[in-house]
């Protein structure tokens, strides 16, 4: 019994589950958080109870999924840490919410928790490690129908059949402003530009963008200039009109 946390003889089950008096559980991450904060619980006598499944949805959050933390692609501030997004069949990892909790250590904090900012390191700082949240083909025209990334095609071709066609179709630009736009959400194309309201991208920005933008700030449809949507949240609006009249003027950055 001395050596009961390193040798697993005793009956373990679930982390997020009751199971006293077996001790442990079966996810080692979350077991040697549990127990470095509550030895007990790896330890012949009360074992595995309320207390550690309790420790295991608090304490040690980061280590253990019992709840479900959303998508690393998507800000939650109320869980912390994220799930992949794995293939079907694939084994579950967590390669995305160790890069950016390494990256940056709130995101695995109860205190802040996957808020904006964390989603936004999973899709750039760590677009490698995290399946569906960086920037992928459905971002740019291709040659040939659809793109790599399922969902955004799904999304996009929803729109417009044409971007899918085997046949005849193409990933034009228009299909990458849809990306960009109705679907942006769902593409998680980089959705910042590099000039605001620069449409044509040409590097300036014209009278006539300007326009374009202050008829998207009243209404119009985005698809016809995603660059007036600095946040990218596909709305325009009057810090980014200023914005796009501050390019036309001093240039874009």
């Amino acid at each position: 019994m001395e050596c009961a946390i390193e040798c697993p003889c005793a009956t373990t089950g679930d982390c997020c589950a009751d199971h006293s008096p077996g001790i442990g559980c079966e996810d080692a991450s979350c077991k040697n958080c549990v127990c470095g904060i509550d030895v007990a619980c790896c330890t012949d006598g009360e074992g595995w109870d309320a207390d550690c499944v309790s420790e295991a949805n608090n304490e040690c959050a980061a280590s253990c999924t019992c709840e479900d933390a959303g998508t690393c692609c998507e800000a939650h501030p109320d869980t912390v840490g994220c799930d992949d997004q794995v293939p079907s069949g694939a084994p579950k990892t967590d390669v995305c919410q160790t890069c950016v909790c390494g990256l940056d250590p709130s995101c695995c904090d109860p205190e802040t928790g996957w808020d904006a900012t964390c989603a936004q390191e999973a899709a750039l700082d760590c677009h490698e490690r995290c399946v569906g949240c960086g920037v992928s083909d459905c971002c740019d025209v291709r040659v040939g129908p659809g793109c790599s990334d399922d969902a955004c095609e799904s999304c996009v071709c929803g729109m417009d059949d044409f971007c899918c066609n085997q046949q005849t179709g193409v990933w034009d630009g228009s299909c990458v402003d849809i990306a960009f736009g109705s679907c942006g959400s769902t593409c998680q194309c980089e959705a910042t530009p590099s000039c605001p309201g620069d449409c044509s991208g040409d590097g300036t920005v014209a009278i006539n963008e300007l326009i374009s933008c202050v008829n998207i700030a009243l209404g119009g449809d985005l698809s016809g200039c995603p660059a007036c949507d600095v946040s990218g949240d596909g709305n325009v609006a009057i810090n980014e009109l200023i914005a796009a009249v501050g390019a036309a003027q001093s240039g874009c950055p």
